[in-house]
């Protein structure tokens, strides 16, 4: 794992610049961002469902803005914020079905965000076939000692509903990726 920087000569080095060197490093996720804004032709209000397999909100029944952002994500070892995320496989056996990403500040992510785990191609947009959907259940602003937004660690959920046909409409969806450059 790569260290921060020492300090320069005047006893100082900026957190926020070692953070962002730090992602320069990190593969790419997406971000489908449910602004809450504006309702999908999908979402049905007399009974308040969606279509899951809705080719144009991915089943979120907002229209949707995605974003390709640099991220680390790792298993989380234990559930860190909502207890129905233990599944039993076996009578001895429970996992915990969580992922933490951590993000920079531009990403932003929210409670109800869905994170996707991609493959990217060499014109850097997704390639197809079935991705990694997390639904964010708890976005978490990580600051420094001067209280300056660092990074986001964001948890999540997996998905798994729909994957397939979220995975293919997603990859139609591919041109209308915004992506955020680490500066």
């Amino acid at each position: 794992m790569r260290r921060l920087t020492k300090k320069n000569h005047l006893g100082s080095f900026n957190l926020q610049q070692e953070v962002r060197d730090f992602f320069s490093t990190f593969p790419f996720a997406l971000i489908v961002k449910n602004s809450q804004l504006i309702r999908c032709y999908c979402y049905n209000p007399m009974t308040r469902s969606i279509d899951t397999k809705c080719k144009t909100c991915l089943g979120t029944g907002w229209i949707p803005t995605i974003e390709k952002h640099r991220c680390w994500h790792n298993i989380a070892l234990r559930g860190e914020s909502l207890p129905h995320l233990i599944k039993n496989i076996d009578p001895a056996n429970v996992v915990v079905d969580e992922r933490a990403f951590y993000f920079l500040p531009e990403a932003s992510p929210r409670i109800g965000d869905y994170i996707v785990v991609a493959d990217f191609g060499s014109d850097g947009l997704p390639s197809y076939h079935t991705q990694q959907f997390y639904r964010v259940n708890y976005a978490d602003p990580k600051v420094d000692e001067k209280n300056i937004l660092t990074y986001y660690k964001a948890s999540t959920e997996n998905d798994p509903i729909d994957a397939e046909i979220k995975s293919f409409n997603l990859y139609n969806m591919k041109s209308s990726i915004k992506i955020v450059p680490v500066y």
